[in-house]
């Protein structure tokens, strides 16, 4: 599982009798192109159409109480659910117009395997709550469902002289990082000898400039791993290049 600072936890709540929640589902773009590795990490954000919103963005985990029909904005990267229960577990979550009886059990927990099923690897993910079928883990109590995702960005990897293309679909492009080189030994590895796959410690320098310079702003973009676009850090060394980005809202008027 790929791992980064940019990885976010969020928590998303939602009020059992509402109907529906979102995190509308659309799958990353396929690459047929035999030497693009794409790594695609099971993160990313999404959308509940659901009311009673209580957001902290000051903090680097963001907690969602959603129990009713507000619309949450998406975010960006893959969606990897890491909890999803049915329940109650807070006195103070989801609680407009209930009386105190039905908001005191707060160990009602039911676990919903099936929301990480949906919606594990997807940029998002829509299903209703009603539909679900989840059994009554505590009768008489008002109940919800908490779900908690993770939110990454995307990763592609490509080989030695292979092309990727970024694509974004109706949103544009932001390079999070990049680099032309080799930092292991295993990666686009495939027939080769180990003699030029031991340094592992090869990077360019120039690498995030010239693929931010050719890729942001755009909604799709080809790049290529060759030492004729980069420097070549590791004389010798099958090296490949690495591009995390994110998908970004397209600025209004473009």
């Amino acid at each position: 599982m790929l791992q980064n600072k940019n990885t976010r936890r969020q928590t998303r709540e939602v009020g059992h009798n509402q109907g529906k929640g979102k995190l509308r589902a659309r799958k990353q773009p396929s690459n047929s192109n035999s030497n693009n590795e794409q790594q695609r990490p099971r993160h990313t954000t999404g959308l509940w159409n659901m009311e009673g919103t209580e957001r902290d963005i000051s903090t680097a985990e963001n907690k969602l109480h959603i129990c009713i029909h507000t619309r949450m904005p998406t975010d960006t990267g893959l969606i990897n659910v890491t909890s999803a229960i049915y329940g109650r577990t807070d006195k103070r979550i989801c609680t407009t117009g209930r009386p105190y009886s039905e908001i005191q059990n707060t160990a009602c927990v039911l676990k919903i395997p099936i929301i990480s099923a949906r919606c594990n690897g997807l940029r998002q993910c829509e299903f209703k709550t009603d539909a679900l079928g989840s059994p009554d883990p505590c009768y008489g109590t008002y109940k919800y469902y908490n779900t908690t995702y993770s939110c990454i960005e995307d990763v592609s990897v490509t080989c030695e002289d292979g092309y990727s293309t970024l694509d974004c679909g109706n949103d544009v492009i932001q390079i999070i990082n990049a680099n032309y080189g080799r930092t292991d030994s295993t990666t686009c590895s495939h027939g080769l000898p180990g003699t030029i796959l031991a340094d592992t410690n090869c990077y360019a320098s120039d690498t995030l400039s010239i693929v931010a310079a050719e890729c942001n702003g755009k909604s799709s973009c080809t790049v290529r791993a060759s030492y004729t676009i980069f420097k070549d850090p590791c004389f010798g060394t099958s090296k490949y290049l690495t591009v995390s980005h994110h998908c970004l809202p397209r600025p209004v008027g473009k």
